[in-house]
Formats: structure tokens, sequence, C-alpha cells
């Protein structure tokens, strides 16, 4: 029994030993960080050291959501004194943004080192735009860490409104201590009140002049001035007239396809609205003419994979003569397809007269890959701006379970 005591008196003492000695490795107390925050008014993050069972923890803030205004950029700016060990190590704090609230995060500063003193960060937020989420990290491996954490203070979240900076979000953390919850802030948009400049609208690709083909598609841009919408904001409407009856709902795409249009004339026109509701007032146009001079002929159409009287295995070996096309595995079945007065608009595939793929441009290809035995008919079809039409087919015997 006296043995068994001293044993259980050992393992108390070890026990208390080693507590001691995670204490002095973590660097301050729990008194003296309270301390250390009453003077220095900021917030530590390194609560979890002191959990019995830490490795891998993240510590999160509460997430700071920010609705960031549209009328320019915006800035972050806060202070931090921090100290993260060994740097290399596998603790860090980070300071993350997400624009999907909160599905991806993207790292805007990864810290590790040793700074004692308050050191202020900031950086530009001008590519986000609308609700962000925002917050502070800390991540340590293990409970023996010798990482103290991080202190962050007055965050300041900065506007530019008319050219001039515009406080969004003050912050300071005097009254909290270790323990506390964070609170969660929500910013408010501030729209551009006295925006009354409209945004410009340009085409960027798209057909001009006179064509022989009748299958087309434009592109555009929009801008608007320096403290105004940016251009992923813009909105757009068109028409394209000689087609379309009236001007289209307004989208934030930015093109815009047309198939088969009839021999004549077409002006194309997209405008931008911002998001001050100002409209370009001038239209980017665009004019052409179409004209598929009476292409009466067919286009030429060849399956140049598999050819006749050739083994093809597994979509790799190809050998050949064979007494007939042998197909064992899957094949990618290719056509060359050209006509000389307009042009190519799509190729069919077909199996048995059944349709099994539609290429729609260069190079028109296929991968047959289905469970299918014995003979088969593999038929391409090709079609040009004036729907005429050509075809090649093939006989083959193939094996594939799919």
């Amino acid at each position: 029994m006296n043995k068994k005591i001293k044993r259980i008196c050992m393992a108390i003492i070890i026990s208390c030993l080693i507590g001691t000695f995670s204490s002095a490795v973590m660097g301050m107390s729990q008194t003296e960080k309270k301390k250390d925050l009453s003077d220095n008014t900021g917030i530590l993050q390194n609560r979890c050291a002191f959990s019995s069972n830490c490795s891998g923890c993240v510590i999160n803030s509460p997430m700071i959501i920010i609705d960031i205004p549209y009328s320019g950029t915006a800035n972050v700016k806060f202070s931090t004194r921090y100290e993260i060990l060994p740097v290399g190590g596998p603790d860090y704090g980070y300071v993350k943004m997400s624009d999907d609230k909160g599905k991806t995060w993207r790292t805007m500063r990864a810290l590790q080192g040793s700074v004692q003193e308050w050191i202020d960060v900031d950086f530009d937020l001008y590519q986000w735009v609308g609700e962000v989420w925002f917050l502070f990290e800390y991540y340590t491996f293990s409970t023996f860490s010798i990482s103290r954490g991080m202190y962050i203070d007055s965050i300041l979240i900065e506007g530019i409104s008319n050219g001039e900076p515009v406080t969004l979000y003050y912050q300071e953390f005097e009254d909290y201590g270790i323990g506390q919850k964070w609170g969660s802030w929500v910013i408010s948009k501030i729209p551009e009140e006295d925006d009354e400049i409209p945004p410009d609208t340009e085409i960027v690709d798209g057909p001009d002049g006179e064509i022989d083909y009748n299958s087309i598609s434009f592109e555009w841009i929009g801008t608007d001035n320096a403290h105004g919408t940016p251009e992923w904001d813009l909105i757009y409407s068109y028409i394209l007239e000689g087609y379309d009856n009236e001007w289209s709902s307004w989208t934030l795409s930015t093109n815009r396809a047309y198939n088969n249009l009839p021999n004549g004339e077409y002006t194309f026109k997209v405008k931008a609205k911002d998001l001050a509701n100002n409209i370009d007032p001038s239209p980017a146009t665009r004019s052409f003419i179409v004209d598929t001079k009476d292409d009466n002929e067919p286009p030429v159409i060849k399956i140049t994979r598999p050819r006749p009287g050739h083994l093809y295995i597994a979509d790799i070996i190809e050998t050949s003569p064979m007494p007939a096309t042998i197909i064992i595995g899957k094949i990618t079945t290719t056509v060359e397809a050209y006509d000389d007065k307009s042009r190519v608009t799509q190729v069919e595939f077909y199996v048995d007269d059944e349709l099994k793929y539609v290429d729609d441009s260069s190079p028109y290809e296929w991968q047959w890959d289905e469970t299918v035995f014995w003979r088969h008919t593999l038929k391409t079809v090709a079609y040009d701006t004036s729907q005429n039409s050509a075809l090649d087919e093939i006989s083959v015997i193939i094996s594939n379970r799919g």
C-alpha cells in the first residue's frame, strides 16, 4: 500500500511540475496577461493556449461584416503586436477576407515572429466590393507552444468618397478582457449620392462591315468615373436593330450571340448603367451587313478517324491493314469539315441514326465510349451558315464494355 501511495503522490507531483513548466513556456500567467491587456488596451487571441486539449486549435474572432461602398476604394488598418514562434513553425496569426459568406477565405496577412511594440498594419481593399467578411485567426499547434499569441487593437475601416477619406468603422478594445467574447459589427453601404456622371460603353469584339456568315457574337466593356461604380457592377442593355423588337432587360452579361441571321443590314447597340442609375447617353454601336451570297453548295466533310481497314485498341493503338474497321474499347472520332463560300456552324455525330453529340467548333471530334458490340454505322453531318449540309459515314465492328 505504501508503494502505491508513493507512486500516486509522485504522479501528482510530476503533473504539477508539467503544468508549471507549460505555463512558463507559454510566457505570461493569466494575471500577467490581464495586466498586459489593461496596459495595452488590446485583445489577446491565445485563449486556447490554456485548454488541456489544444493541439491544432484555431481561434477565430467573430466576423466583422463590411458592406464596402461602391463609390471607390476601401482600406483596413489595425494595430497589432504578437509573439508567434518559432518562425517557420506551425503556429500562425492570420488576417482573412471572404466575399462569399465564409465559403472560401483569402489570407491577406500571415504573421509570425516577435513584435513586442504595437505596430500599424494596413492593406487596400479596392478589389473587394459588396458584402465582405473579415476576421483575425490564431492557429496554435500544441499546448506546449512557445507562442504567446497576438493582440489586435484599433481596427479602422476607411473608404473613399468623392476623393476624400471617410471612416466607415473604428473600434478599440480597452473594455475587453480575457475570456470575454468579441462583438460583431455591420457596416452599412455608403452610396455615392451625388454621382451624376454616366458610364461609358465600348464594343470590343463583333462583326463590322459586310460578312458572309450569319452566326455572330458581340463582347463589350463598361467604365465609370473614378469614384463611381466598378466595372464588374455595371449592368447593360442591348438591341440588334433589324432583328430585336426592343431593348433587352438589364444584365451583368458582357456578351451576346445571334445565330442564323437572315441576309440584311443590322446595327448592334449596347449601353451601360451604374449603381446611381446613370445610363450611358451614347450607346456603343456596330453596324454590319449579312450576305451569305446565296450559298447553295454543301460543306465538305470527311471522317479522318476511324479509317477504313484499320484496327483501334483502347483509343491508343492503330494498326492496318484489316478486312474491316475494328474497334476494341473506346475511340475518339475526328472529322474534317469546311465550306468555301460560308462557314461550318456545327458537326453532328450519329450512331445508327441516333444523335450522340454536336460540336460547333474546330477541331470537330467526339469520344465514343459506351457499352456497345458488333456492327454499327458511325455517321457525321456538317452544316454551314446557309443551312446546307453534307454527311460522311463508316461501318465499324466494335466491342466496348463501357
